[in-house]
């Protein structure tokens, strides 16, 4: 069946006859509000009549957008009508945040929240609390009491040679940790010699140790604090203190049952070392000796690796996992961000902190990124400083809420902050759109400003939305908002039948920086590799080593990995020298029960964990690639009898790893959920697939400066129609069904759109046999 004009609203029509490779006899009887097939449930008819409905004039509570809404102490007037113009506009939340208020945490600040969230529930709208008087966040604006900012660990040693005693005082206190004895070869510390002392300290703090035989060293680890006015969100106390300093109050001073939860920005951890930190690895004594000692061997990258992902899963659940559990005990949400823009903003170092982003979001109920400052604009040059970074950070943010399978799968973007008064509308949409099909669907505007006007504008960060019509953005504010909203609305949700769809699995780096020698973060982090996948239209989801091998399923009948509701055929292994033997060892049963494996640059090999050698680790990558210095090709390195494949990329840069990829996909025979077979997208493209209401959805997005007109092959079961989320028409689409489960649609997408494709439930009417 060959391609209507999309132009063409099939309204007039209440019903068509449409030929399709079914068994004979058989037709499909389409109509366009009606769906039943003989014998079955009305359910899907409802399910699809609602989220048809909810396109075309969405609630208040499903809508994702909702600004930063500056406080400076306004009257309660100036308050209550900007809750007005946020309504009027189209958002479904707000976040107060203290832009700055004069009474922060004081009765003043209460009281404008009081009367912010009061006025805001009788229009059926909540607000989230931003947790700072500016940013960044944890510094309580300079309250913080010592005892309870960021900590480092201290160590003083002493040399001794055995047969000895030896005799110390000191070895108690409040500071006090531990005491190690540790024999040194080489130079070096055998950490198979590694002693805890502490049965041989008295009540008074004093050591006395019998000495073996040997040249040995004595450890006493204390802690100091670091200096800085930043919570230490790694110490239990001090992330108790923080919820009731700046979090309860709120919920006591207001009464409100419309706080959603709070919001953090950009925080910064400079510490290493939480109180009873100790206490959170088996061995704690090889991490504590390798900050101050090199362990022989291969301990020391072992020990060094546990020491950083110890110190960053603490970080996150003392922390994060502290103040997002008081908020769901109130029916919160804890959402915010770390990371902005380019290197100093990349995942894993953000403010100087030891940050695998992966891993500490997922104890938050919304993840989130922040773009600012003009750091992404639309198809800026590839030699830009920040491109590398910036245009995978919306697939990061949603990865987090896809793999860990958090509340509705929302991800945020706090977004435009510092752009400019320039900043033009379509601009606003293409960013905001790019975000939207790499998984962000929780937009907030940076930001509604109630200081300044037309003749004098606040300079703080603009643009912003002036109620009062001002500010030029302002009559394109609804437009965007409510865009957005049916874009966010249609591609989230995380039940049985609300899910992501992705053929490609990447494994996320995590702390394997911290021991690579020969880590470059150009090369090493995936953002060249998934800008490849976008450009060869293969989804994929960021997914770490402990979600990977803790909750993913390894499917021989189908030769998937599965999680939760994701199903991946392809795993990508990230360019590092060390990784967790189990990791690996799973990538190796997905390889042996069918499954396509790819690596890039270099495979592993070094054990990342105690427990396994280097060595097991090279056997690992050796019986996937045959070598631990594999040579790329786009034929498989190694197949086995369940239809396993193996592949290798040898290049760091995007061009590079876009061709290769391109030949080892089309080498392994598994099809992408979205392929082009007829014309051509543009670089600055793409798509998402999800489930919605149990239909396939999915958003093709056109960023490119031309118009595209393709055919596209969609992996889907029933009859597509095309929603436009600007003007909200829903429209047949005419196509050819190749498959069961495929479908070819010939689209004309104009430049900078964006459409969804949502194929409604089919119809089945057998004239020849009633009964199916």
């Amino acid at each position: 069946m060959k391609m209507l004009n999309n132009a063409v609203v099939l309204v007039a029509l209440n019903f068509f006859v449409a030929a399709s490779p079914c068994a004979a006899g058989e037709f499909f009887l389409r109509n366009q509000d009606t769906v039943v097939k003989t014998g079955e449930s009305i359910t899907t008819q409802h399910l699809y009549n609602s989220l048809k409905a909810d396109f075309a004039n969405l609630p208040i509570d499903k809508r994702l957008t909702g600004p930063l809404f500056w406080q400076h102490g306004e009257s309660d007037s100036t308050l209550k009508t900007y809750i007005d113009r946020m309504v009027d506009a189209g958002s479904g939340h707000f976040t107060i945040e203290s832009r700055p208020h004069p009474d922060w945490l004081g009765p003043e600040w209460y009281a404008d929240c009081k009367v912010i969230l009061d006025y805001a529930k009788t229009k059926g709208l909540g607000g989230y609390i931003f947790d700072e008087r500016l940013f960044p966040s944890f510094q309580v604006a300079g309250r913080v009491p010592a005892q309870h900012r960021t900590k480092v660990l201290a160590c003083s040693n002493t040399d001794q040679t055995g047969p000895s005693t030896y005799s110390g005082a000191g070895y108690s206190g409040n500071a006090f940790i531990k005491a190690i004895a540790g024999k040194v070869v080489n130079g070096q510390i055998d950490a198979g010699t590694l002693t805890d002392l502490a049965t041989s300290i008295d009540a008074s703090g004093a050591l006395s140790w019998n000495v073996p035989t040997g040249s040995w060293r004595i450890f006493k680890f204390t802690w100091g604090y670091q200096g800085s006015n930043i919570l230490d969100l790694t110490t239990q106390s001090a992330a108790d203190w923080f919820v009731a300093t700046v979090v309860k109050p709120h919920y006591d001073n207001t009464g409100a049952t419309n706080i959603l939860g709070f919001f953090y920005d950009e925080p910064e951890y400079h510490g290493t070392w939480g109180l009873g930190m100790e206490n959170d690895s088996p061995d704690w004594k090889q991490i504590m000796v390798s900050r101050f000692a090199t362990l022989s061997g291969e301990d020391q990258g072992k020990a060094t690796y546990e020491y950083w992902e110890t110190l960053g899963e603490r970080l996150g659940r003392v922390g994060y996992g502290t103040y997002a559990n008081y908020l769901r005990s109130k029916g919160g949400k804890l959402i915010g961000h770390d990371n902005e823009e380019r290197p100093k903003g990349h995942p894993l170092d953000h403010g100087i902190g030891p940050i695998n982003l992966m891993e500490k979001q997922k104890y938050q109920d919304i993840p989130g990124i922040d773009m600012v400052c003009r750091h992404l604009l639309p198809r800026r040059s590839s030699s830009s400083e920040y491109t590398y970074w910036d245009y995978q950070l919306p697939k990061l943010a949603s990865s987090i809420a896809i793999t860990n399978n958090l509340p509705g799968h929302y991800a945020m973007n706090e977004i435009f902050g510092g752009y400019g008064w320039e900043f033009t509308y379509p601009d606003r949409r293409w960013i905001a759109d790019m975000c939207q099909v790499h998984g962000v669907n929780v937009l907030i505007p940076h930001a509604f400003d109630p200081k300044g006007d037309k003749s004098n504008p606040d300079g703080d960060y603009p643009p912003f939305y002036y109620y009062t019509g001002d500010e030029a953005n302002w009559p394109n504010y609804k437009a965007w908002c409510e865009r957005q909203n049916r874009l966010g609305y249609m591609l989230s949700g995380n039940d049985s039948d609300n899910y992501s769809i992705a053929p490609v699995a990447v494994l996320w780096p995590g702390y394997s920086k911290y021991v690579d020698t020969t880590w470059d973060d150009t090369n090493c982090y995936p953002y060249n590799l998934q800008s490849a996948l976008d450009r060869v239209h293969y989804d994929h989801q960021l997914l770490t080593y402990n979600r990977f091998e803790s909750t993913a399923a390894v499917n021989a009948a189908t030769k998937q990995i599965e999680l939760y509701k994701s199903r991946y055929s392809i795993l990508v292994l990230p360019p590092v020298q060390y990784i967790q033997y189990a990791t690996l060892a799973k990538a190796k049963q997905f390889y042996d029960n069918g499954g396509t494996v790819i690596a890039w640059q270099r495979v592993p090999t070094r054990s990342a964990k105690f427990g396994n050698t280097d060595a097991e680790i090279q056997i690992l990558s050796t019986a996937l690639w045959n070598s631990t210095m594999p040579t790329a090709a786009a034929t498989p390195i190694k197949t086995n009898a369940n239809g396993g494949k193996t592949y290798f990329i040898s290049g760091a840069d995007e061009t590079t790893i876009t061709s290769n990829l391109r030949n080892i996909l089309n080498n392994s025979g598994i099809n992408s959920d979205f392929r082009i077979t007829n014309g051509t997208f543009d670089e600055w493209t793409g798509y998402c697939h999800r489930k919605r209401n149990g239909m396939d959805v999915f958003m093709v997005w056109n960023g490119a400066v031309t118009v595209a007109t393709i055919t596209a092959r969609f992996q889907a079961t029933g009859d597509p129609e095309l929603w436009n989320p600007t003007t909200k028409a829903v429209t047949s689409l005419a196509f050819t069904r190749v498959s069961l489960n495929e479908v070819d649609i010939e689209l004309s997408i104009p430049a900078e759109e964006s459409y969804l494709v949502v194929f409604k439930p089919r119809v089945v009417a057998n004239h020849m046999n009633p009964s199916l």
